[in-house]
C-alpha cells in the first residue's frame, strides 16, 4: 500500500475468507481513484473488477486484453501475492523502470501462477493529486521511456511463451501503452519539427 493511498473498510475479512478456503495464487481486487484537490476529495472514480472469480492463468492469458483493460493486471497495490511464490521464483521489482514496473512485476509472477481469484469490489483507494496530474516528469526523457517499454515487450514475449500461448495479445497491450506514453511524452515536451523528425527517423 503506498503511503498516500488508503484501503476500504472490509478489504481484509473479504481477502481472508478467501485465504482460508480457497488461497489461489493471486487476488485481484477494485480500485477507487480519488482525486484531490488542496487535501479534500474532489472527485471519486470507482473501477470495479469486471471480472469476479476464479479463473485459470490460461483463461487470464487467452482473454488478455480485456483482462488488462479491466484494470486486473497493471498495478501491484490491488493484489495479494504469495509470499512463498515471490521468494521462490526471486520475482523483485525492476528498479531501473520508472514506468510500469507494477504490471512487469505482475507479468513476471503470472507465469508461476495456476489460477486467480478476482474480487470486484474496489477495495483500494489510490490518490491522484489534481495540481500534479498534468506534470508526468517520467514521461519526458524519451530514450528512458524506449528503454522501459522495450523490458516491458520482452518481459510480455516471454510470458506469453512461458505458458504456450500466442503472443500477439501481449505484444497489442504493450503497443497500446507505447502510444499512449508517446502521447504524454510529446505533451510534456516541446520539440522543434526538425528535432522531432530526427527522433522519429531514430526510433
Amino acid at each position: 500500500i503506498d503511503g498516500d493511498d488508503t484501503i476500504a473498510s472490509g478489504l481484509m475479512e473479504s481477502v481472508e475468507q478467501y485465504l482460508e478456503k480457497d488461497a489461489g495464487d493471486l487476488i485481484i481486487y477494485g480500485m477507487s481513484f480519488d482525486y484531490y484537490r488542496k487535501g479534500v476529495i474532489e472527485q471519486t472514480e470507482k473501477i470495479c473488477c469486471g471480472h469476479n472469480g476464479r479463473y485459470g492463468v490460461e483463461d487470464v492469458f487467452r482473454s488478455y486484453p480485456a483482462f488488462f483493460y479491466d484494470n486486473a493486471l497493471s498495478s501491484a497495490c490491488n493484489k495479494v501475492f504469495l509470499a512463498e511464490t515471490v521468494k521462490k521464483n526471486h520475482i523483485l521489482f525492476n528498479e531501473a523502470m520508472t514506468l510500469y514496473e507494477d504490471y512487469d512485476f505482475v507479468l513476471r509472477y503470472l507465469m508461476h501462477t495456476d489460477y486467480v481469484r478476482c474480487i470486484a469490489e474496489p477495495y483500494y483507494h489510490y490518490r491522484h493529486d489534481v495540481e500534479d496530474i498534468h506534470l508526468d516528469h517520467r514521461v519526458r526523457d524519451f530514450d528512458k521511456l524506449r528503454r522501459n517499454m522495450n523490458h516491458l515487450l520482452q518481459t510480455s514475449l516471454k510470458a506469453g511463451r512461458g505458458k504456450g500461448w500466442e503472443a500477439v495479445p501481449f505484444l497489442e497491450v504493450t503497443a497500446d501503452l507505447y502510444m499512449q506514453l508517446l502521447i504524454r511524452h510529446l505533451m510534456n515536451h516541446t520539440y522543434s519539427v526538425k528535432e522531432l523528425g530526427e527522433r522519429l527517423r531514430a526510433y
